[in-house]
């Protein structure tokens, strides 16, 4: 098994060859060590198991950072690693290399900076007491006992878990009890074995190797310590590779640490270079046990530690499993057996066990020779090796290679063997002896294979590679055999001795050669040879040729005389006496007969004694030359010619014939050829010949030929090819076309036998050599006549009736045709017809409408073919009739008459349609689900008639109307298979597939349902008022009609003529009954509803129409939002009576004033404190109000899911619409008008009199105010004592009302409110505002006059009231607008004054000179004023 010796990293430097020591390696590995402790994990394996005992001389410990821990993946980094401590090997082991010695000992411990900060150091003993650090501790002339005992005692605790966890070693395969094994030497170089140990290893290596010697073996050597190195790939273990082999490991010396894992390892790798597979040993010569696995930590674990042993285990593992036998040998009184038997197995080697002996101990190095000489002992069981000689006597010459020996003795391997170019064989393996101490020799028998006629003559055997040191052994010349004598422990070496008899080759050869072609009439010569390629001379010999198979086909040509002799069909040759190395030959001819076609002249030489027929002879040339033994092989070609006329044609403008002939020549044989080709002619009187011409196989007939040189005679024969080449198997195809003109005056007979008149006979020749072969075909002419006769009387009878005017067809209105090898053509002729010369065979009559015919009829099926009629003066020719395709055979030199006639037969198909209703049931209605179906079920029923002839198939068809649905299946009296009836949505269709015959009546019946007028969308806003569309009953239209199947894929092999025109007629010449139309009685409802937008809001308009028995009575309305988005809308229903049903209705939920102009719709409603478009249920806001989806009218103002709006009053309609689009024309200029009313309780009182104002505030106009607020000036004579409006929740109410500016005794001031809310539109009022006032007592004021004033800013009709949450102030910004209104109260005062308010052509209250500060900045505003007086 080849195997990839493993990558290993470059060596080290200096100061890390030795395994580094530091205290942070220190402390992981006690840290490691007492968590193994302390849970139990594995360390090492039990020492009574592997581990030698700690004062061991051969052991070296690891350092404790060796020891395998987990958690470090890699080395510290170098910058954080101190540096590296040199651990010395053993005192039984050199010192390494320089470079690899112990620092001093004042370097062994790291630098007192580099150890951890005290503080650190007492964390990490305060968390757990820091175990030993067995690596501290110093090794004082090479003696490590003291720190492989700590070492020991630390691992004590932890042995029987890491021994669970050893690798189990594989069983130790069996070793072959053989010399001739294949075996690598594995050999210990360490330090420990010493300069006298290495130079005894090498001895004792040297004996062994010595003893296995030309046995057959391979063998490779490998070394190692620490690290391992293939001395030597493997080599044959022979005397002369001896010194090459033994060379690779002079050199050795002892150094280094021991690494059984790499040993094994490069060992296992060497086996790739074997010759043979597997490697049946692989022997290991160790004195100490492992403690070394990475070849850069030398001495990284103790001596036998599990850590060491259990990689080499699994080396060792591998290689049994390869498979090889591994066996150790271990040196030294003190080695530990445990990893030895580790890597092994446990059974020692005892001397006679060697097949399953796993190891063996040697006291030491210079007893190691000696005890490797007993395993090579053992691995011999005994052997024999074959040498082969030729010859006289002994010594001969080596035999070469090809001599096989075989044995049937027992316990021999392998039981037959081959010599090589040595002209020996490999070992055979001799076991099987007797278990007594000495065993007897046995005796093995070999017999050797004959080889080239020779004959045993000698064998002798000795127990050395020199054959003077052998004596003869017996043998038996006749049974080729002879006995060794065969010792354990021993190789024997027989020689074997052949010895020739006389021998001669014999063969033949012919000319042309063997195994070619040869012709007929052709001559071939045959030579026999002989030759003596032995080694004494052959006298007497004699050849004997068996030529059976040769002159049965062929003549011999040479005269038999001495030394050749003929007995029969054998001709004997009497060979002179030939010496070593002669040759001689002698030849005799025959001639290949006539019609020797497709046969073999085959001959077999048969020699006489030690004469035989080799496959490969040497001429005297010295030339290789391949013969097949004795026999000759030369076969004759053979063709087969077959001539046919290939097409005749004739131009019957012109009378020229032109005859196709091919002419296929196939060989047929076993073997190529070749052959030469002629044409013969044989035509008969009054043909001329004017041109012949011919195509060479593969040749183009499309293109110009090879023309040949005229005149020609009507016989003669013409060369077409000469020497053309043939191969098996392949057929060359000639193709030769021959013009010709006939004298047809007197119309002379025509045939093809001979008789007067002749015809176009015509001969193929084939020739090769002088055997010829050929083949004949002919044609003829014949005669066709063709008739053409009409019936017009149905044409006439129809003429009389209904059309005179329809024309009568002739018989030149149709084109008559023949088509077969010609095709003539021509308008029809009655009796007589039209006559054709024409050539042999069949002809496809058929007839068409002649293109020049203007009459319609003929075209259309009108006039039905009868049945070709034909007549052949041959009485041996069948009538065929067979209508309406014919095909009729024209034989050569026959006359055939056919006739065809085509008769007028017009076709005429009718429907008709009719309904029927439920009983009880005057007129359909609507289909209702929850009503009765026979209100709206009915059925249909369409009769066809065939009122003429047979028809090619007929087709009905009825679209029926989007209002019905098809409930039931077809129903068809009588049931006819051929009609195919079937609904394609509303549309019925029925096909005939077939002839429909006359007078046929069929009846289509099927129920349909009414479902009313469809439900369609109704129009939006239209700008003209679409037409009213009037209620019409359901009516409905049939129609049937001729129609012409396809014609079927397949031909219809059986008709004798083709007719292209229809054979039935197609043209119904009765339209007046093709269609029928009925009129269902129904009840029928149009609304002729749209939606139209009026001044804000959508009406919908309808003009609602009936037909049928509809009883006048108010119409229902019901709208219907669509149930999928809306499912717990609730319908609206409106009543429109039966006398405004031309009018409109109000779209649900909607308003309009007086005016009619709308003010409340659908899904909207006031707004209220707190509404926010987007928050809730809010949706929209639109003046002063708002869009709520959780109104019940709200499902009708969606704009994109319509509702069904069903009009009903038996029977209904239902239409679909969505609530419409705004548009310009639709939209209402919506303007807001408030206006101030002041109201006093009194009209006079009296000075400290307490009275009431009241300010009444609405909006009458159509849109609604952004912001508003109340102004009132108190008179300087009037106290008020309250203000009195609706407080919160009232909406919209009066916020901040107060009074300001009063004298100290309270009287005068300015009331001022702002309006939280808006009004207009259907909420038009604001809350009153009440003022309770006291008069001054001291008043001397004859009246109280009194103004309350309003202002607001309009709200724009794009605009939407803002939201907020509370009241709005005006916006100076935009246009104020106010209104105000005054009241004078009277106080019985005589001569009093009259106090004013200051509203009377004063500026306004809430105004300081027509001017506000707006952000710093003077802004001017414009005021509209209106103003009203009252009083009371």
């Amino acid at each position: 098994m080849h195997r990839t010796l493993r990558n290993r990293s470059a060596a080290r430097s200096d100061e890390s060859t030795s395994p580094p020591s530091s205290p942070i390696r220190a402390l992981l590995a006690a840290v490691t060590v007492g968590a193994l402790i302390l849970f139990g994990g594995p360390t090492l394996a039990a020492a009574d198991e592997l581990a030698p005992p700690p004062a061991a001389a051969d052991e070296a410990a690891p350092t404790s950072e060796e020891q395998p821990v987990e958690a470090e993946a890699e080395d510290p980094p170098a910058e954080e690693t101190p540096p590296a401590e040199a651990v010395d090997p053993p005192v039984e082991e050199p010192a390494p290399p320089a470079e690899e010695e112990a620092p001093p000992a004042e370097e062994a411990a790291p630098p007192a900076e580099d150890a951890p900060p005290a503080d650190d150091a007492a964390a990490q003993q305060a968390e757990a007491p820091a175990p030993v650090d067995c690596m501290a501790i110093p090794i004082g002339n090479d003696d490590r006992s003291a720190r492989d005992a700590c070492l020991a005692e630390q691992q004590a605790g932890l042995r029987s878990f890491a021994a669970a966890a050893d690798p189990a070693p594989a069983t130790n395969p069996d070793l072959p009890n053989s010399c001739g094994l294949d075996f690598a030497l594995v050999l210990d170089k360490s330090g420990s074995i010493g300069d006298d140990g290495i130079a005894d290893l090498k001895d004792a290596a040297d004996a062994f190797t010595d003893a296995l010697k030309d046995t057959g073996s391979e063998v490779s050597v490998t070394s190692f310590d620490q690290d391992a190195a293939l001395l030597q790939p493997a080599m044959a273990l022979t005397s002369a590779n001896l010194a090459t082999i033994q060379g690779s490991y002079g050199g050795l010396a002892s150094e280094g640490w021991t690494n059984w894992k790499r040993g094994l390892e490069v060992g296992h790798d060497s086996f790739g270079g074997f010759s043979e597979q597997p490697v049946e040993l692989t022997i290991v010569i160790t004195d100490g046990n492992p403690n070394t696995v990475d070849p850069d930590e030398g001495g990284e674990f103790p001596d036998g530690s599990p850590e060491a042993v259990n990689p080499a285990i699994l080396e060792a593992n591998s290689i049994k499993a390869n498979p090889s036998h591994v066996f150790v040998v271990a040196v030294g009184p003190n080695v530990s057996v445990g990893p030895i038997e580790a890597i092994s197995g446990t059974e020692l080697f005892t001397g006679s066990n060697i097949s399953t002996a796993d190891y063996m101990t040697s006291d030491n190095y210079a007893s190691l020779a000696e005890d490797l000489q007993l395993v090579a002992k053992a691995l011999c069981a005994g052997n024999v090796i074959i040498h082969k000689q030729v010859g006289v006597a002994f010594p001969g010459t080596p035999g070469g290679v090809g001599w096989e020996f075989s044995t049937a003795t027992s316990d021999v391997a392998p039981t037959s063997d081959t010599t090589e170019a040595s002209s020996q064989t490999d070992p055979f393996a001799v076991t099987g002896f007797e278990v007594v101490p000495d065993p007897p020799a046995r005796q093995v028998t070999f017999t050797e294979t004959p080889n080239n006629g020779s004959l045993l003559t000698g064998a002798k055997c000795g127990t050395t590679p020199d054959m003077n040191d052998a004596v003869a052994v017996p043998f038996d010349p006749a049974a080729r055999t002879f006995t060794a004598s065969v010792a354990k422990e021993s190789t024997t070496h027989c020689w074997v001795l052949n010895t020739f008899a006389p021998r001669w080759l014999a063969w033949k050869t012919v000319s042309p050669a063997d195994g070619s072609t040869v012709e007929p009439g052709q001559v071939v010569t045959y030579t026999l040879h002989a030759k003596n390629d032995g080694f004494v001379p052959v006298t007497g010999a004699t050849l004997v040729d068996d030529l059976g198979d040769v002159l049965d086909d062929a003549d011999l040509l040479t005269v038999v005389a001495p030394p050749l002799s003929l007995a029969g069909d054998e001709l004997t040759w009497s060979i002179p006496t030939l010496a070593p190395g002669a040759e001689t030959s002698i030849s005799f001819d025959v001639e290949v007969h006539d019609d020797a076609f497709d046969r073999e002249l085959r001959n077999v030489v048969t020699p006489s004694d030690n004469g035989r027929c080799p496959d490969i002879v040497t001429l005297a040339a010295a030339q290789a030359v391949l013969v097949d033994d004795c026999v000759t092989e030369n076969p004759t070609p053979d063709v087969t010619i077959d001539k046919n006329v290939d097409e005749t044609t004739l131009d019957v403008v012109t009378g020229e014939w032109s005859i196709g002939y091919t002419l296929d020549v196939e060989n047929t044989g076993d073997v190529d050829t070749e052959y030469t080709l002629s044409d013969a002619t044989e035509f008969g009187d009054g043909m001329t010949i004017s041109a012949i011409e011919y195509w060479e196989p593969g040749e183009d007939r499309t293109l110009p030929g090879h023309p040949l040189t005229g005149p020609f005679a009507p016989v003669g024969e013409y060369l077409l090819g000469e020497d053309h080449p043939l191969a098996v198997g392949v057929t060359d195809s000639w193709y030769v076309r021959i013009t010709a003109t006939i004298d047809d005056d007197g119309l002379p007979e025509y045939g093809c036998d001979g008789e007067e008149g002749g015809g176009f006979s015509n001969t193929g020749i084939v020739t090769i050599g002088t055997g010829v072969r050929e083949d004949e075909d002919c044609d003829a002419p014949g005669r066709l006549t063709l008739i053409k006769e009409v019936d017009n009387q149905a044409i006439e009878d129809i003429n009389e009736v209904i059309d005179p005017d329809l024309p009568l067809a002739l018989p030149s209105d149709w084109l008559l045709k023949a088509e077969g090898p010609v095709t003539v053509e021509d308008p029809g002729m009655s009796d007589p017809g039209r006559t054709y010369l024409v050539p042999e065979g069949w002809y496809d009559l058929s007839e068409q409408p002649n293109p020049d015919s203007d009459n319609p009829l003929i075209v259309d099926g009108t006039y039905v073919p009868g049945e070709w009629v034909c007549d052949d003066e041959d009485p041996e020719v069948e009538k065929l009739e067979v209508d309406p395709e014919f095909e009729v055979y024209v034989p050569a030199g026959g006359d055939v008459t056919c006739s065809i006639e085509n008769t007028a037969n017009p076709a005429d198909l009718g429907i008709v349609k009719d309904y029927e209703l439920s009983e009880g049931v005057e007129a359909i209605d609507d289909f209702d689900p929850d009503g009765d179906p026979a209100d709206s079920d009915f059925w249909f029923t369409l009769t066809v008639t065939n009122h003429g002839p047979d028809v090619p198939g007929a087709m009905v068809t009825d679209t029926l109307p989007d209002t019905l649905e098809v409930l039931s299946a077809i129903e068809i009296t009588p049931a006819d298979p051929n009609w195919d009836a079937s609904f394609t949505g509303n549309q019925f269709t029925a096909v005939y597939d077939g002839v429909y015959a006359a007078d046929s009546v069929t009846e289509f019946r099927f129920q349909v349902r009414f479902l009313g007028e469809p439900v369609v969308p109704l129009p939006e806003n239209p700008e003209v008022p679409p037409e009213p569309i009037p209620a019409e009953p359901v009516m409905n239209e049939a129609c049937v009609e001729i129609v012409v199947p396809e014609s079927p894929d397949d031909d219809v092999t059986a008709a004798l003529a083709v007719v292209d025109v229809p054979s039935l007629p197609t043209n119904d010449l009765n339209p007046d009954n093709d269609c029928d139309d009925t009129t269902v009685p129904t009840k029928a409802m149009q609304a002729n509803a749209y939606v139209q937008c009026i001044n804000d809001v959508p009406w919908l308009y309808h003009n609602v129409m009936t037909a049928g028995p509809v009883t006048p009575s108010d119409i229902t309305v019901t709208w219907t939002p669509d149930p999928a988005f809306y499912p717990d809308a609730v319908p609206v229903v409106t009543i429109i009576p039966w006398e405004e049903r031309n009018g409109r209705v109000l779209w649900p939920y909607g308003e309009v004033n007086d005016e009619g102009i709308s003010i409340a719709w659908p899904g909207w409603r006031l707004a209220e404190p707190g509404d926010v478009v987007g928050e809730g249920t809010i949706v929209d806001s639109w003046e002063n109000m708002v869009k709520d989806s959780s109104l019940p009218s709200y499902a009708f103002a969606d704009q994109d899911h319509p509702m069904t709006i069903t009009f009903e009053i038996n029977p209904s309609q239902s239409v679909l619409a969505v609530y419409p689009q705004a548009t310009p024309a639709c939209a209402v200029t919506r303007e807001a008008g408030p206006l101030i009313e002041k109201t006093s309780s009194v009209t006079s009182v009296m000075p400290g009199g307490t009275f009431d104002y009241t300010l009444s505030i609405t909006n009458p106009g159509l849109g609604a105010t952004k912001a508003m607020e109340l102004f009132d000036e108190i008179p300087a004579d009037l106290k008020v004592n309250s203000i009195t409006t609706p407080p919160a929740p009232a909406f919209p109410r009066w916020d901040d009302c107060e009074v300001t500016g009063e004298d100290s005794a309270g009287y005068g001031g300015t009331l001022h409110c702002i309006l939280n809310g808006q009004i207009g539109g259907t909420r038009p009022d604001a809350p009153d505002v009440v003022l309770s006032v006291t008069l001054n007592p001291k008043s001397t004021s004859s009246s109280i006059v009194n103004t309350g004033e309003i202002c607001w800013n309009d709200l724009p009709d794009d605009q939407t009231a803002p939201a907020a949450d509370g009241a709005i102030p005006l916006d100076p910004a935009e246009q104020i607008l106010c209104d105000d209104s005054s009241v004078t109260v009277h106080v019985p005062q005589p001569g009093a004054a009259i106090a004013s308010t200051g509203f009377a052509g004063a500026p306004f209250i809430w105004i300081a000179a027509g001017m506000l500060l707006v952000g710093g900045m003077a802004v001017a505003y414009v005021v509209i004023r209106r103003r009203r007086t009252g009083g009371v």
